[in-house]
């Protein structure tokens, strides 16, 4: 299966939790998946997201994660979370 890692980067301009917010949106998209993702947050880098394989190989550009779950995980995080959002 693949490891999704977050970052602020894929949050978009509206997001303001800053590194220490992501895990409670991590939690959101590990409550609704159903295909077996693993998700990681990564506190280290501004641009450290990305996919990879069960082997740690980059799958960036070949697989995505579901865009329906990770709109449904932002709409979810911005109704619980309205303070981490501009």
């Amino acid at each position: 299966m693949y490891t999704l890692t977050i970052d602020e980067a894929m949050m978009g301009t509206e997001w303001r939790g800053g590194t220490d917010g992501l895990e409670s949106f991590a939690d959101i998209l590990r409550e609704q998946d159903r295909a077996g993702w693993q998700i990681e947050v990564c506190r280290g880098a501004y641009n450290g997201g990305g996919i990879v394989d069960d082997d740690g190989l980059s799958q960036d550009d070949y697989v995505e994660y579901p865009e329906r779950q990770w709109l449904m995980a932002l709409d979810r995080h911005a109704a619980a979370h309205p303070d981490l959002w501009a």
